[in-house]
C-alpha cells in the first residue's frame, strides 16, 4: 500500500486534487473532515476548546463557531498554538487508525489530505508527498468565495509554511492554477507512476 500526504496551501485546490485521486481508485481521507468529527458538541476536544477560548465560540444552537475561532486564531499566533496543541494529536491518532483500516481493507493506495503536513511535522506517516500550488492571487480568490474577509483569508496564507518550502520538500508538485482538465492530467500522470505494494 502507498500512503500520500497531500498538502498545500489554503485555497491551492488540494480537495480538487483529491476528488480526481478518488475517482482514479484512491482511498481518500480528509484531515478536516476528522478534525470535525473530533470536535463535535460533547467530545473532550470540544470541551477543551471551550475551557480554553470560552463560550463565544458557541454558536447558538451549542455548536463550536469555527468561522469565529478561525478569525481568532489567523489573527493571532499564540491562540493558534493553544488550539493546535488540543487538536493535533487526537487528529493525527484518529488519522493513523483510518490508514491502519485501509490497508486492513486491502486498499492499493491512500491519499490523506493534510492542509498543515509540514507544519505539524506529519511527514513520517506518508511514503510520498504530493504538493499543489496556485498563485497568491488566485489563491486569496479562492478563500474569498468561501466567505472568508481579505483580512483572515491573508492571515491563513500568512500563517502557513511558504509554497515554495512546501515545493522544495515534495515528492511531486502538481500546479493547480490552470484548467480543471490540466490538473487532471498531472494527477493522471502521477497516478500512472504509483507501485503500491
Amino acid at each position: 500500500m502507498v500512503v500520500i500526504g497531500l498538502t498545500g496551501d489554503a485555497g491551492s485546490g488540494k480537495s480538487t486534487v483529491a476528488a480526481i485521486l478518488e475517482e482514479l481508485g484512491a482511498r481518500v481521507i480528509s484531515a478536516d473532515a476528522v478534525a470535525k468529527m473530533q470536535t463535535e458538541p460533547g467530545s473532550p476536544i470540544f470541551d477543551e476548546i471551550i475551557r480554553t477560548f470560552g463560550s463565544a465560540y458557541l454558536t447558538a444552537a451549542g455548536q463550536l463557531d469555527r468561522r469565529r475561532l478561525g478569525e481568532l486564531v489567523f489573527g493571532d499566533p499564540q491562540a493558534r498554538e493553544r488550539l493546535n496543541a488540543i487538536t493535533h494529536p487526537p487528529v493525527f491518532d484518529a488519522i493513523a487508525e483510518e490508514i491502519e483500516k485501509a490497508c486492513r481493507d486491502g486498499e492499493k493506495v491512500v491519499v490523506v489530505e493534510v492542509p498543515l503536513l509540514f507544519e505539524t511535522g506529519s511527514g513520517a506517516m506518508f511514503d510520498e508527498v504530493w504538493v499543489v500550488t496556485a498563485g497568491q492571487a488566485t489563491k486569496m480568490r479562492r478563500l474569498m468565495e468561501r466567505g472568508l474577509t481579505e483580512e483572515t483569508a491573508g492571515g491563513v496564507l500568512a500563517s502557513q509554511l511558504p509554497q515554495a518550502e512546501k515545493v522544495g520538500r515534495a515528492n511531486r508538485v502538481l500546479d493547480n492554477e490552470g484548467s480543471l482538465d490540466d490538473t487532471r492530467r498531472q494527477v493522471e500522470q502521477f497516478w500512472s507512476m504509483l507501485h503500491p505494494v
